[in-house]
């Protein structure tokens, strides 16, 4: 059996931050004797990611997703616990595994803020070593998918944040990495902007098994992208499974469009309240415990009514 890509066993972050009330008396003491406190931004947290897997970490501020993201990119060091990334120690051997990362903190930027996106391209091309050849191949399947061909040249400051973001995902993905962090890559980014990345990461993911670990606030992103979901909360890991069993667990209502005929008069059927969106379309919202099927039975045995098409939307994690 293949080892995990990413395996995390008993991890803990633990911060010391400086405390002091107001006011100058309390300054005065401060320069004699400083009082701290412990936080424990990630408790023994445990799990693993295999190759190939994309998996949305979640959970609200200040849960411990970005302080965990750091552990495993290296940037930080565990207070306890362990972290392997491909076999390797990120934090004592950063050197050896970092070339096989791709990275982005949504606050930060990876592209020289002062010249055209494109140089920046040009640089990464020098410090991994990448082809001629190859650099011209990944270039243009990242301008095309991203939608950021008219971008490349323009200074970075002078780029919008979701054009800035696009261009950064691009960036990462030049030298091929086989593990992708992307810490709220979506931040700022409109509707459109945000199809072009989630397709994008599909297609990598699909062609290169390329692993994803993928944080951000939007759910509608973590449901396209994700197959499984890590929410952190407290510092604890709360939840570990398919998305599919997130949605199950937590999702109250579902949806049923019924297309009919001919448009109707009444504004119930058999009891429930229906919403007209087209000429002769409604809508319909099933709470958990309801029967979509046992409705639809009714419904179609009514021969006062002719069908003619019927979907039940997919809930997604919005």
């Amino acid at each position: 059996m293949e080892e995990a890509q990413i395996k995390v066993t008993d991890l803990c972050k633990n911060f010391k931050t400086y405390k002091r009330e107001a006011g100058f008396l309390e300054m005065v003491k401060s320069f004699i004797k400083r009082d701290y406190v412990i936080k424990n931004a990630v408790k023994n947290i445990n799990f693993e990611i295999n190759a190939g897997e994309r998996v949305a970490l979640i959970g609200p501020n200040g849960a411990g997703k970005s302080s965990t993201v750091k552990m495993l990119t290296g940037i930080l060091e565990p207070t306890s616990g362990s972290v392997r990334v491909l076999g390797s120690d990120p934090f004592k051997e950063r050197s050896k595994v970092v070339r096989n990362y791709g990275v982005i903190f949504g606050q930060k930027h990876n592209l020289w803020w002062d010249v055209p996106a494109i140089d920046s391209y040009h640089l990464f091309k020098a410090m991994y070593d990448i082809s001629d050849d190859d650099f011209r191949k990944r270039l243009k399947v990242v301008r095309n998918n991203l939608g950021i061909k008219d971008y490349l040249k323009t200074p970075v400051r002078k780029l919008s944040l979701g054009e800035r973001m696009r261009c950064e995902l691009g960036l990462i993905f030049m030298h091929n990495p086989k593990i992708v962090f992307l810490d709220e890559p979506t931040i700022g980014v409109d509707v459109v902007g945000k199809k072009k990345i989630s397709d994008f990461l599909l297609r990598i993911n699909k062609k290169f098994n390329t692993t994803i670990l993928f944080t951000s606030h939007d759910m509608g992103d973590v449901d396209k992208i994700c197959k499984r979901a890590i929410i952190i909360n407290e510092g604890c890991v709360i939840f570990d499974g398919k998305i599919s069993h997130l949605k199950k667990e937590y999702v109250d209502s579902k949806t049923l469009h019924l297309k009919f005929n001919k448009p109707l008069e009444q504004k119930t059927i058999f009891d429930k309240e229906i919403e007209k969106i087209g000429t002769s379309t409604y809508r319909l919202i099933f709470e958990k415990t309801e029967s979509v099927s046992a409705f639809l039975r009714k419904v179609l045995g009514d021969e006062s009514k002719e069908v003619i098409d019927i979907r039940i939307i997919e809930a997604d994690l919005n």
